[in-house]
């Protein structure tokens, strides 16, 4: 099938019957596409930090704005003398918030360096629409540059120059135009589906040890209708055939594949030894009250709860980032890593030998803060494991539950402190190193470590009352959070689990605590006093079963959890323990029913409006 495109340069006046007339950028419109709402705009006028989650700098190359332009030059010697490739040699930027469908409007110019056979260009989505320029002329190409859709031979880009375009894609066409310069289009199945990939989105690339400068950006979506000339005005653009301008990029082999783990089986409510469950089976969205305690059966459908979405008119709090670097703290520093899972000990099955080697690594700090917060009182707050790990791409799950349960009073108005892990999993491992050893030392890390630098970066106060302070997790990070509650109720008195990892996965093995997490229900909860400590607890019917070499019969998930709630029972805990049937290890599917009530039961006897 033939593709259209039309090429517009003064140079080719006479091609009259098929030229759009390049007007000044104050009069450059969409030929396609209807503008809807702005999704960014910015003249660069004010020198400010550009805003993670909307820019991403790529290959470390540096950006800032300056005389009313964002400017790009290459990374700085440091970074490109640790690298082994992706140098950063040339300016890289992208926006990652452009929609699939959208209309672009925006400057740019490059400035000195080389081109080479990759840059300057502009793309949509990362290898899918691009927009390379060269002393050859201009092509737009696509499905990872090998192919070439357009073409203007006399557009030739001059250093220091400035350009005006404004680029529109809607369902698989894609338009760009250039101010006194071409026009190019093309249609492309691709356009459709891979423009998502990559993250990429925008982007633009300077010449090699250059630099590139923007300014003027505007980005809209797209309204469903198209222009009222616009099957007109495709009619009379030329056809142009693609031309494959270089081989496909050969496929991987595939990886040898793991051996896939066993699905475990479904463990029976009913079974010797569980729990008697108060019985809310069979009625998908419901929850046990928020006013109880006990063992809750649920499922096995579910519902996610409606506290999940942004509701109009409910204040929404601010999430911010930043990160940790190892190498600056003294707890964890360095790191662990494995290579291989390890072997049971033969002098002791509880354990496993394991090799490690140390790691230097960055954890990201996600920090939640509430519209509700009054500067200078010390808020409540809840730690949560296994926060998101890149800067720029931050989990709103839990804010916008807590925007809607703050609103309500189900909750005090609490900060949120997501914080990620350290690498890796189990034995051997800087998460496990973390998450399963039974020791207050992960609890001091974040309170020495992390808590200081969110007050300093974010002008909040932090409680010190235990009582205002909960910690959460899923798996290992559920055990991370009873741990960190257990060695440390001076600091915290809430714990919300699920799929608790409350099995022997401490490592290296330490004789005071020789079942490791398996000892909390085994020995320490039965044989200790009660602690000031509100827990709660919940399970897929199906969680892990002996996920690894152990065989030491404490490793099922279920069990574990099963005998955590009895023993809490017995020694008269607060806690609230739900068994939910078809769910598997991280209740993923019923998770989006029972969090926001899981949190209004943990924080049920503290003042909504209470800030200590």
């Amino acid at each position: 099938m033939k593709k259209r495109f039309v090429l517009s340069c003064t140079v080719l006046a006479a091609m009259t019957t098929h030229v759009v007339r390049a007007e000044p950028l104050s009069k450059l419109g969409p030929l396609m596409a209807v503008p809807d709402k702005v999704v960014l705009q910015d003249d660069f006028s004010k020198s400010k930090l550009l805003e993670k989650g909307v820019w991403q700098v790529r290959q470390g190359t540096r950006w800032a704005i300056e005389d009313g332009v964002l400017k790009g030059q290459q990374s700085s010697p440091e970074y490109q003398a640790k690298k082994k490739d992706h140098f950063g040699y040339e300016a890289r930027i992208s926006i990652p918030v452009t929609p699939r469908e959208f209309v672009a409007s925006f400057s740019f110019r490059f400035l000195e360096g080389q081109e080479t056979s990759i840059v300057p260009f502009i793309e949509f989505g990362h290898h899918v629409c691009r927009i390379r320029f060269s002393k050859e002329g201009t092509s737009l190409l696509s499905d990872h540059e090998v192919m070439k859709l357009a073409e203007a031979k006399n557009f030739i880009w001059q250093s220091g120059k400035w350009y005006h375009a404004l680029a529109e894609m809607k369902d698989g066409e894609f338009i760009f135009q250039i101010a006194d310069g071409p026009t190019l289009y093309a249609q492309r199945d691709s356009f459709k589906s891979a423009i998502t990939s990559g993250g990429n989105r925008f982007g633009v690339a300077g010449p090699k040890k250059g630099r590139v400068e923007l300014d003027n950006m505007t980005i809209w979506t797209v309204k469903q209708e198209t222009q009222s000339a616009w099957e007109k005005r495709k009619a009379s653009f030329p056809d142009f055939d693609p031309i494959q301008v270089k081989a496909p990029r050969s496929k991987k082999a595939p990886a040898p594949k793991k051996k896939a783990r066993p699905i475990p089986p479904t463990r029976p409510f009913d079974a010797p030894g569980t729990p008697t469950f108060t019985r809310l089976d069979g009625k998908p969205g419901v929850n046990p009250s928020a006013d109880v305690d006990g063992d809750f059966l649920i499922g096995p459908d579910y519902i996610p709860a409606p506290e999940l979405k942004v509701v109009e008119g409910v204040p929404q709090g601010t999430v911010h980032q930043f990160s940790i670097d190892s190498k600056d703290g003294t707890i964890y520093n360095p790191g662990i890593a494995r290579d291989v899972f390890g072997k049971v000990d033969p002098d002791n099955p509880k354990t496993l030998i394991v090799e490690t080697h140390a790691i230097d690594y960055k954890r990201t700090i996600t920090v939640y803060i509430p519209a509700q917060y009054q500067p200078g009182s010390a808020a409540p707050f809840i730690v949560t494991h296994d926060g998101p790990k890149v800067v720029g791409k931050p989990s709103m799950r839990l804010p916008h539950i807590l925007d809607n349960l703050i609103a309500q009073s189900r909750v005090p108005a609490m900060i949120a402190i997501m914080i990620a892990n350290g690498g890796g999993d189990a034995q051997g491992h800087e998460r496990g190193r973390e998450y399963d050893n039974m020791s207050g030392l992960f609890a001091e890390y974040i309170e020495t470590h992390v808590l200081p630098q969110v007050e300093k970066k974010y002008k909040v106060k932090l409680t010190k009352d235990p009582d205002g302070r909960a910690a959460m997790g899923s798996s290992s990070g559920g055990s991370a959070a009873l741990i960190m509650g257990w060695f440390r109720p001076d600091l915290y008195h809430r714990v919300l689990t699920t799929s608790g990892t409350f099995v022997n996965q401490a490592w290296p093995f330490d004789p005071k605590y020789p079942d490791g997490a398996w000892g909390f229900h085994k020995t320490l909860i039965p044989n200790s006093e009660v602690k000031p400590l509100r827990i709660f607890l919940a399970v897929g019917d199906h969680d892990l079963l002996d996920p690894n070499v152990m065989r030491d019969d404490m490793h099922d998930w279920v069990e574990a959890n099963n005998r955590m709630a009895k023993v809490l029972k017995a020694k008269g805990y607060h806690y609230q323990y739900l068994y939910c049937l078809n769910a598997r290890h991280g209740i993923g599917n019923a998770k989006a029913q029972i969090l926001p009530h899981a949190l209004e039961w943990l924080w049920k006897d503290y003042p909504a409006s209470s800030a200590k």
